[in-house]
């Protein structure tokens, strides 16, 4: 009977982290998208990357955030992810302004879902490119029995696309999403490159081969 039960967590957590994989392609469909063409850097084919936040060249990028009401360990796993991003070498940074609403971090209990993580996101494309909504949250429903490393992991990730990352196919980069969640968070190279492709900026370079 213990065999069995097992053997069922583990078919169930397989499938849910594949459904996970689709889900996070998914989200970007109901996303309002602006035309962008794909880099070298974070290239998993046929995912078209977010709309990126509106930005002056050779300006640090302040990526503007606030909580939801969130549970403490999902907070923790924000928190330790935008640290993540923020330690990287590339001219975005977290900016966290409790008094905007748009632009937010949560966790939801969505058993039905199927996905560890999701964002939504819109953006105006006239008069000019500008991100007018962000919302990216963390799955409770499957997340509760998870270690504080996949979390993190998780939340890394969508941190990523908070900024304007797509998806990569270089194994070791936390926008790859075949990565092993519990071994994962760091911010690599290739998601670096992937950022400072979107955001020019004088003091970081693309490192990256095209």
């Amino acid at each position: 009977m213990t065999i069995e039960k097992s053997q069922k967590s583990l078919v169930a957590h397989l499938v849910r982290k594949s459904l996970w994989t689709i889900g996070i392609v998914g989200a970007f469909g109901v996303a309002i998208l602006v035309g962008s063409s794909l880099s070298a850097y974070n290239n998993e084919p046929g995912h078209k990357l977010p709309c990126v936040w509106e930005y002056e060249e050779n300006t640090t990028l302040e990526v503007p955030y606030r909580y939801d009401p969130i549970g403490d360990d999902y907070r923790d796993a924000f928190r330790d992810g935008i640290e993540e991003w923020d330690d990287a070498d590339t001219a975005a940074e977290f900016t966290y302004i409790t008094s905007q609403t748009k632009h937010r971090l949560g966790d939801e209990n969505r058993p039905g879902n199927g996905y560890d993580g999701y964002i939504e996101m819109s953006c105006n494309k006239l008069p000019k490119l500008k991100r007018t909504r962000t919302y990216a949250w963390l799955n409770s429903a499957y997340l509760d029995d998870e270690n504080a490393r996949y979390k993190r992991s998780i939340a890394t990730h969508e941190l990523g696309h908070f900024i304007g990352a797509g998806h990569s196919t270089e194994s070791p980069a936390v926008m790859n999403t075949d990565r092993d969640n519990e071994q994962r968070y760091r911010v690599y190279e290739d998601d670096e490159c992937a950022i400072n492709d979107r955001y020019e900026h004088e003091d970081y370079e693309v490192t990256c081969d095209d």
